[in-house]
């Protein structure tokens, strides 16, 4: 992300943040622009509605044009950060392109682009290894350990985590694909962390002569605990919240750490979920229309949703901060 971004975001943020306290104490609406939802009693519904399920944070979002917003919850209020970014992605607030990872240390930034894994220093910009490889993620908090996958294996510090044999056993948990007589081949399209001893794995079992099948896994180790099977499409681009309760994919699926898949809501149909919010309460699923918050679930089961009738193309959700005192990556 463009250092001006950068800037813009940390003088919004000291803005918000002061506002959002004043406006504690005061006990009354902030004497600041609204994001415009409807009329005034609509408005002022949607914000009491915010406040009395804790709604908090501040949103950066994307609106139709691409321009860049800050929106702080639940006051609502809606800044222009004067930037154009049509898809980004947030990590303890650093900010950068969409298919990037920041390492658990904030000192190593990778990304896949064509079969290669590019790993550079989130401050400089200075490459320090290329992998043969993609589906890039890091162990959380293990400084810079790197998971990746390459052929029909999952590599870490450069040693399988999973090989061959182990992923074709997974793929066979999936009902279509326990039947299959015929040789197949198992492509990792995707990694990601729940947590240090938990990894989300989502596989595509291509065969010949047979239709492409789909199957997402929740490991500890190599046992399965938990899985999301699609017979549709792909179930892909999985992000954890912030302690390691909750994964999402992109199409709304929401996977426990306890191994239980909780489908997208019926009422969703357009969109996609971007990010949890940081107290972990909310899944934010954007679309053309409005940001949708799903309430993640409790007591096995789902939440209830929240409409903000703010359009927006992507999202990231953000602790309100008085100040953002460390660097941030750049191109």
């Amino acid at each position: 992300m463009k250092r001006n971004l950068t800037w813009a975001l940390v003088g919004a943020v000291g803005l918000i943040a002061v506002i959002a306290v004043a406006d504690a104490l005061r006990g009354h609406e902030v004497d600041a622009r609204p994001a415009s939802t409807g009329t005034t009693e609509e408005e002022s519904a949607m914000v009491e509605t915010l406040r009395e399920e804790l709604v908090l944070g501040l949103v950066l979002y994307s609106d139709e044009d691409c321009a860049v917003h800050s929106l702080v919850l639940p006051q609502m209020v809606d800044r222009s950060l004067e930037e154009d970014r049509c898809r980004f992605t947030s990590t303890d607030g650093w900010i950068l392109e969409e298919n990037e990872r920041l390492s658990p240390n904030w000192r190593f930034v990778a990304r896949c682009d064509d079969g290669e894994i590019t790993v550079r220093e989130a401050e400089t910009g200075i490459v320090r290894r290329r992998i043969e490889g993609c589906a890039a993620a890091w162990r959380p908090r293990i400084g810079n350990r790197l998971t990746w996958a390459r052929g029909e294996a999952v590599y870490e510090r450069g040693r399988p985590l999973l090989n061959r044999s182990d992923l074709h056993a997974l793929a066979r948990r999936h009902r279509n694909v326990r039947q299959l007589g015929v040789p197949f081949r198992v492509v990792v399209t995707d990694l990601s962390w729940l947590d240090v001893d938990h990894l989300i794995l989502s596989l595509q079992v291509r065969g010949r002569y047979v239709p492409r099948e789909f199957i997402t896994v929740l490991l500890e180790g190599k046992t399965v605990i938990g899985q999301a099977t699609s017979f549709q499409g792909p179930i892909g681009h999985w992000f954890a919240s912030s302690a390691g309760s909750f994964a999402a994919a992109e199409d709304g699926t929401i996977l426990t750490a306890g191994g239980q898949t909780f489908p997208r809501p019926d009422q969703l149909t357009r969109g996609r979920a971007v990010a949890f919010s940081p107290d972990e309460r909310w899944l934010a699923f954007v679309s053309e229309q409005s940001i949708y918050l799903l309430g993640t679930p409790r007591n096995n089961e789902p939440g209830r949703i929240i409409r903000i009738p703010v359009p927006a193309r992507d999202l990231a959700w953000e602790r309100i901060r008085t100040s953002l005192t460390f660097p941030r990556p750049t191109r």
